[in-house]
């Protein structure tokens, strides 16, 4: 509450005048104003230049502010000569008397308003109808709409029911417990919805540790705290980029990269269709495998023959 009328707090004290280049509202609204001071208010524009508009406030001797003027512009029958400023009327519709400005009625009637009995009417008939781009004049269908002595309200019972299979937009109802419908405004029931398992849909919960949720409540994994696999568990892996590459997620063998076998180590081999072939199971195979596998069955059957031989020889030489 201002106190600027207060003379045994302001006589005697200077009084300040200021300027500010913004609006009186914001000075309205400031704290810590100078206290005793005129503020003439008077915004700019982008080049500093004044807008038009202008306001002189006041503040009391603890700087609370209150306005003393507005701006007054011309227009909507307002004008100003020189010093003066007046109401502009025509003096037919609107005319002067000694008890101020009134309506003539017998002078107004045009296509929108008509006059009668000193009571002022619109014409329908020359009014725009109603669309969905310009405002006008309509008629109820007395079915989704109607009227009960001149208000307007709607027929629910005859609204459209909202339909998902053919995008029909609509009225609905709700007809179980997971959809609270409270003074028009609906909210789903989490607590009564079905949760979702590896068989059906249903509502699921982030455990913050492999599954969480970004700032637009999207679930997306955690890969850092999924399991590794290994030769013993399933998990998750990751290509080496050398021997094991991916092409959009499709993991493939580098086979150029691989090591190839030898006499001491494992690795792959390469098909000669002589000494190695592949039948038709797919399978390895070694080419005469059991006529090789009898010769060197027939071998080491004359090995442990010439063995024997030469054991027996030995033993009758150390008996004599």
């Amino acid at each position: 509450m201002s106190q600027l009328g207060n003379i045994y707090l302001s006589y005697g004290k200077q009084f300040n005048i200021a300027i500010t280049n913004t609006y009186s509202n914001i000075v309205l609204s400031g704290n810590n104003l100078p206290v005793n001071t005129i503020i003439i208010s008077s915004n700019i524009d982008k080049n500093n230049d004044d807008t038009g508009t202008y306001s002189i406030i006041a503040t009391d001797s603890v700087g609370t502010p209150i306005r003393l003027t507005y701006t007054i512009k011309e227009g909507n029958g307002l004008k100003y000569d020189s010093d003066v400023l007046y109401l502009n009327i025509d003096n037919e519709s609107i005319k002067n008397s000694s008890d101020g400005l009134y309506i003539d009625l017998s002078n107004i009637e045009n296509n929108f308003i008509s006059s009668s009995e000193n009571k002022l009417s619109i014409n329908n008939d020359s009014i725009d109808i109603i669309s969905s781009n310009n405002r006008g004049t309509c008629i109820y269908d007395d079915s989704t709409i109607k009227s009960d002595d001149g208000t307007l309200y709607i027929n629910t019972d005859n609204l459209r029911f909202a339909d998902n299979a053919t995008l029909q937009y609509g009225i609905i109802t709700s007809s179980d417990k997971s959809i609270n419908i409270d003074n028009g405004v609906i909210s789903v029931n989490q607590n009564d919805l079905p949760k979702a398992d590896s068989d059906n849909f249903g509502v699921c919960k982030a455990d913050l540790y492999s599954i969480d949720f970004d700032t637009e409540n999207r679930l997306n994994i955690n890969t850092d705290n999924l399991d590794k696999s290994n030769s013993y568990e399933f998990g998750i892996i990751k290509n080496d980029g050398n021997k094991i590459i991916s092409n959009n997620g499709v993991l493939s063998i580098n086979t150029n990269n691989l090591s190839d076998a030898t006499y001491n180590s494992i690795g792959i081999i390469n098909i000669d269709n002589d000494t190695i072939k592949l039948n038709s199971n797919d399978q390895i195979s070694i080419s005469n495998y059991d006529k090789i596998n009898n010769e060197l069955d027939d071998l080491i059957d004359k090995i442990s023959y010439q063995f024997s031989t030469l054991e027996n020889i030995e033993n009758d030489i150390f008996s004599k």
